[in-house]
């Protein structure tokens, strides 16, 4: 095939119909050779809801799962029943994804009936009450805290819930085990 009769405005266009690609340009260098380059969309959370699983990046926008593997991600799941419960959880997940920290701390983001947000943590059994995505830094700041000072006095079987909710206030409620 002749190179000047490569059609790129089309191979774009099927490009664009890919949902794990973000963008791509297709051009013809000086030297005759087809160029194409894409940007991946990244996940930053699996929703798992209501029979359905699909993953999420961090502009809300929906990539299948792939046959390929699966991506290391946070799950979210819970009483999602909205575009803004999904806005909720990718904030929290993308806040949590960009600290590798985090990325290692909690397995999954929960909403709850009361739209309150939860994270289920990869170590002990408690859970930690975010409750919305206000203040997420002091939120994780007090968390770290927490888990540095008080953690390593209690125990981590100590508690069952550890509340983030309210302004510089850690409340936890014991585990009665």
């Amino acid at each position: 095939t002749i190179i000047k009769e490569i059609d790129t405005d089309t191979i774009r266009d099927i490009l664009k119909k890919i949902p794990f690609l973000m963008e791509s340009e297709v051009t013809i260098s000086m030297g005759g050779s087809l160029v194409v380059r894409s940007k991946q969309r990244n996940p930053v959370v699996r929703i798992v809801n209501r029979g359905t699983s699909y993953y999420l990046d961090s502009t809300l926008t929906k990539i299948p799962l792939s046959k390929e593997g699966q991506s290391d991600v946070i799950v979210g799941n819970g009483d999602i029943k909205t575009v803004n419960d999904l806005k909720r959880i990718v904030t929290l997940a993308t806040f949590i994804y960009r600290t590798e920290d985090y990325r290692t701390l909690f397995d999954q983001i929960y909403l709850d009936t009361n739209k309150d947000l939860l994270l289920v943590p990869k170590i002990g059994k408690q859970v930690i009450l975010i409750g919305d995505t206000a203040d997420l830094d002091k939120k994780f700041k007090n968390l770290m805290t927490f888990y540095k000072k008080g953690m390593c006095n209690a125990g981590w079987e100590t508690y069952e819930k550890i509340n983030l909710k309210y302004d510089d206030q850690v409340i936890c409620t014991r585990n009665n085990q």
